[in-house]
């Protein structure tokens, strides 16, 4: 069933980093049209999230405790292949791009430059294409 185009859609975010979970949170907010409807601090809180509110997407670290990004993101997408799962690091692509390109995963994004390369990701993403505010 397709979504109409006044639907909202839903995030998650995921990081082990409160203040970077906050600001990220905030930056969200002011700069897309977005629904964050929760935070996680690992990929295990973040499944138990999952399924309680049913993101449309999620960003997701990958160097987390108790689960990593990775395994967090395989599992996701195993149980809900509709979820879209971009990963949000410190991290260089190439660092983990033989890794990530093998992952369900649909997007990869440098935590240096979230505000260059998030609208361009939202915009690859066709059901999220008009998420960014003008």
């Amino acid at each position: 069933m397709a979504k109409s185009k006044s639907y909202i859609p839903k995030a998650l975010i995921v990081d082990d980093n409160y203040n970077f979970r906050e600001g990220y949170r905030e930056y969200l907010t002011y700069q897309t049209d977005l629904d964050i409807v929760g935070e996680a601090q690992d990929g295990f809180e973040a499944i138990k999230k999952i399924n309680k509110l049913k993101p449309d997407i999620v960003f997701m670290d990958i160097s987390m405790p108790k689960m990593d990004g990775l395994t967090a993101a395989h599992l996701i997408k195993k149980k809900f292949p509709e979820i879209k799962i971009v990963i949000v690091t410190i991290h260089e692509k190439y660092i983990f791009k033989g890794i990530v390109d093998s992952l369900p995963v649909d997007g990869f994004i440098n935590k240096s430059a979230i505000s260059h390369e998030l609208p361009k990701m939202l915009k690859k993403l066709d059901k999220y294409s008009n998420t960014i505010v003008e």
